[in-house]
């Protein structure tokens, strides 16, 4: 399983960085860090954060932006008539693109401050599907900076939590080991 974290901004990478230190390589599990959010390269799949109505808080592509919002929120018209709630994901396939697919998971339910606790929950069921296809590569962002407005070493502690919690649960050991 190999797991990239990604921000663009360096206090943020760094964050995560020191929270994931420990995991850089742990058993089957492969974390890289790196400080980007444009040019992600190739990857299965990319866990894209945003709100319970499909609005996407960021995306490396405005005009792929447009019609993948718009999928999403197709997907939840259609599934979730009062939005989709946190820790909740789709699956979307992206044809013609560098990743094979895009995970959805609402990390909000209105654009708001994020708590720490939907940070980690939202962490710990995309680590859930991860440990589901363990020979996929997925790039995932610091949940709950930027629009989400938690400091960099909160996000990160909380996406840490979610992947211990998730790892623990999943998979009935213990951090990869």
């Amino acid at each position: 399983m190999q797991i990239t974290l990604f921000d663009q901004d360096p206090v943020t990478t760094a964050a995560m960085a020191l929270a994931f230190q420990d995991l850089v390589t742990k058993g089957d599990v492969q974390i890289t860090t790196i400080e980007n959010d444009r040019d992600l390269g190739s990857y299965d799949y990319v866990v894209y954060p945003g709100n319970s109505f499909g609005a996407l808080l960021s995306i490396a592509d405005d005009s792929m932006r447009t019609e993948i919002q718009d999928t999403i929120q197709d997907v939840i018209m259609q599934n979730f008539p009062f939005g989709m709630p946190v820790g909740e994901m789709v699956i979307l396939s992206i044809p013609d693109f560098l990743w094979k697919g895009l995970i959805y998971a609402p990390i909000m339910r209105t654009l708001s401050q994020v708590r720490t606790l939907d940070a980690a929950y939202v962490m710990s069921i995309v680590v859930h599907y991860i440990l589901q296809h363990p020979d996929k590569t997925v790039a995932i962002p610091c949940l709950g900076v930027g629009e989400g407005s938690l400091p960099p070493e909160a996000a990160a502690a909380a996406m840490r939590a979610g992947y211990d919690t998730g790892f623990y649960i999943f998979s009935g050991s213990r951090c990869g080991e």
